[in-house]
């Protein structure tokens, strides 16, 4: 099970092994407690709407929305559009209390090999 730890302090976690920052799909059952998450990350003019978010995960499969896991601790989330030809990233984030640890690094370089692969 994931734990939702939004707002607990980061320990030296030291180096990063990559494989343990995965990610995990949200569904569209999921996504009020996700809302929570993205309205402290983003302004409002910067983020779509709850129930566009629930359509497009429900109605569209290029459109994913997956939180970023680590030691099973939900640490931040990717929006994103996987396209023929392209992948689009709309919103990436690192929970504020385990940013500045690499997380997101480390993430986002598997993230672009698992494309390139």
């Amino acid at each position: 099970m994931i734990k939702d730890n939004h707002n607990i302090g980061c320990k030296d976690f030291g180096k990063l092994e990559s494989n343990l920052v995965s990610s995990v799909s949200i569904s569209k059952d999921m996504v009020d407690d996700f809302y929570k998450f993205f309205k402290l990350d983003f302004p409002y003019s910067e983020r779509r709407a709850k129930f566009a978010i629930k359509n497009l995960i429900k109605d569209n499969k290029k459109f994913n929305l997956r939180y970023i896991v680590y030691d099973s601790k939900i640490i931040g989330y990717i929006i994103f559009w996987d396209c023929e030809d392209f992948i689009f990233i709309e919103n990436f984030a690192i929970v504020k209390n385990f940013r500045d640890h690499g997380f997101g690094t480390v993430f986002l370089k598997n993230f672009i090999i698992n494309i390139i692969n």
